[in-house]
């Protein structure tokens, strides 16, 4: 994740948005909900190093933005916004990774397990892909409930 200015949004989050997804995490330095959610923002940026992130002040690109509006995570893919979260207030990474990944902001390199890895070097029962991530594998993340209601899922985090 590295920051931008606001002379810098169109090219560096609208405009970028046409090759993968961005996310733009807008902040306020000193709040602690802020400061949580960019800790967050910083460790999903390392993962997935096929989506860009970019962070920019709140008010510095919405002038008078009120506090309660941050943290502010837009999602933009092909030059729209694609999902906002406004004041956002999660506790856990996981959480911003699956909205994020459910937005289609995350995206995921696919590996040859054994040319990249070497043969029979990886666990078959582990989630971890080639670059120490978490897959959202579906059978492991959505389930289907097994009552009558055909359109209810849970999602474990």
């Amino acid at each position: 994740m590295y920051p931008i200015g606001r002379e810098d949004y169109t090219r560096e989050v609208t405009d970028a948005s046409d090759e993968s997804p961005v996310v733009c995490f807008l902040y306020k330095p000193g709040l602690e909900r802020s400061e949580l959610a960019a800790q967050f923002v910083n460790d999903l940026a390392l993962r997935y190093p096929h989506t860009k992130f970019v962070s920019i002040v709140g008010d510095k690109c919405i002038p008078n933005l009120p506090d309660e509006r941050v943290p502010m995570i837009l999602v933009y893919i092909g030059g729209e916004i694609a999902k906002q979260l406004i004041g956002w207030k999660g506790q856990r990474v996981e959480e911003l990774e699956a909205v994020l990944m459910l937005a289609g902001a995350l995206n995921i390199p696919t590996h040859k397990r054994d040319e990249d890895r070497g043969k029979g070097s990886r666990d078959p029962d582990s989630d971890e892909d080639l670059t120490g991530t978490v897959n959202a594998k579906t059978n492991k993340n959505v389930r289907k409930k097994e009552e009558d209601d055909e359109d209810d899922f849970e999602f474990d985090l």
